[in-house]
């Protein structure tokens, strides 16, 4: 399997030479295919990610606004202090015993 750098190498070199399809023979038509369809995977898969990202940290903001107005006081002071670890209010976070 071509490695990431070395298709985005590939496909900035047909590009600086401006070869043609039809000049490059089937095995480098075929390399540039994959190179391509590498290129486009993976900017696919980068926007994915950034969207579930994006939508995690939503539901998470979500999720402590819903803890804070529905669950009672004393019910979440009691159940935070059974984890294994401090969370602090409006943290970015849980805060790691060390």
């Amino acid at each position: 399997m071509v490695g990431r750098l070395e298709a985005e190498a590939f496909e900035a070199q047909i590009t600086q030479e401006c070869r043609s399809l039809w000049g490059m023979g089937k095995t480098h038509s075929i390399a540039l295919e994959i190179a391509l369809n590498d290129s486009v995977e993976r900017r696919t898969m980068e926007s994915e990610l950034q969207t579930i990202e994006f939508m995690w940290k939503r539901e998470e903001e979500l999720a402590c606004i819903i803890d804070e107005q529905l669950t009672p006081k004393d019910v979440r002071e009691k159940h935070l202090r059974r984890l294994p670890i401090t969370v602090l209010p409006h943290a970015p976070g849980p805060v790691l015993p060390g």
